[in-house]
C-alpha cells in the first residue's frame, strides 16, 4: 500500500508529545516530583509545629497549603513546560508553515519511505506497535523513531485495516487511544 501526505510542524509536536506520555521513565519522574515536595513541605510543617514546644500552627499550616497547592498545579505547570519546551524544538527543527511532503510504502515485510530528499526502508520486524489517536496513525519502532500518519490527509478506513493487519501479521499491538489528548 503507498500513501502520500504531508507533515507540518504540529504533526511532529503532537507525535513528539505522544511519545512523551507514554514513556515509562518520564510518567515515573513526574509521579516522584508530585509527590515528593508535598511531602517535603508536610515534613516541614510537622517539624516546625513541633519545634521549641510552642505549637506553631501559622507556620504549620503555611506548609500544608504549600503541600497542596504543588501536589494539585504542579502537573498543570510540568505539562505546559514539557508543551514549550517541546514547541521551542519543532520550532527549531521544522520551521512554521513549511510542509514535508512524504511517501511510505507500507508492505508485510518492509516499510520504504522518501521525502523527496532521503529514502529509506525498515524491516516491519522492527516495529513495537502501532498507536493510533484521534488525529493521527503512529508505527513506533524498537529504537525510538516512528512513522507518523495524519488521518485528515489519507483514506483512514484503508490506512487502518492495512495497520491492523500488520499488527496481527507481525504480532505486535495495536493501541487504540480514542481520548488521548496532551494533559
Amino acid at each position: 500500500m503507498k500513501i502520500d501526505y504531508n507533515l507540518a510542524a504540529g504533526d511532529y509536536l503532537t507525535y513528539l508529545l505522544y511519545v512523551d506520555s507514554k514513556s515509562e521513565q518520564i510518567r515515573k519522574k513526574r509521579s516522584r516530583m508530585k509527590i515528593i515536595f508535598p511531602v517535603i513541605f508536610t515534613f516541614l510543617g510537622v517539624s516546625l509545629l513541633f519545634a521549641n514546644s510552642g505549637l506553631d500552627y501559622l507556620g504549620f499550616t503555611g506548609f500544608l497549603f504549600l503541600a497542596l497547592l504543588w501536589f494539585f498545579f504542579y502537573p498543570k505547570w510540568e505539562s505546559r513546560h514539557y508543551l514549550r519546551q517541546y514547541k521551542a524544538f519543532v520550532k527549531g527543527h521544522y520551521p512554521e508553515g513549511k510542509e514535508e511532503s512524504l511517501m511510505l510504502e507500507i508492505g508485510n515485510d518492509h516499510i520504504k519511505a522518501n521525502d523527496n530528499v532521503d529514502e529509506g526502508s525498515v524491516a516491519t520486524s522492527e516495529i513495537e506497535s502501532i498507536d493510533e489517536i484521534p488525529s493521527m496513525f503512529f508505527i513506533l519502532l524498537k529504537g525510538g523513531e516512528g512513522f507518523i500518519i495524519p488521518k485528515n490527509q489519507v483514506d483512514f478506513s484503508h490506512v487502518k485495516t492495512k495497520l491492523i493487519e500488520i499488527s496481527k501479521y507481525l504480532n505486535v499491538p495495536y493501541i487504540l487511544n480514542e481520548n488521548w489528548k496532551w494533559a
